[in-house]
């Protein structure tokens, strides 16, 4: 588990976790954008590839839609 010291938007194949949160899966073409202080956690059973961004002007609404873990069954 990780504790973000900014905004991060992660793209790769694998899984992602929030604190107290199950594992969800992420596809090629996924993006992932964690919040400042947000603790999180990425992996993959085979290894994972990812792109990571992070800083304070990543602004992932600008490009991507937001999905709410309760719209897709977590």
């Amino acid at each position: 588990m990780y504790q973000g010291v900014g905004p991060q938007l992660v793209q790769g194949e694998g899984w992602v976790r929030g604190k107290d949160q199950p594992r969800i899966p992420v596809h090629a073409g996924q993006n992932v954008y964690w919040e400042h202080g947000e603790w999180h956690e990425t992996g993959s059973e085979s290894g994972m590839t990812a792109i990571v961004v992070e800083g304070s002007a990543v602004e992932p609404e600008r490009f991507m839609p937001k999905l709410v873990l309760d719209d897709i069954g977590f």
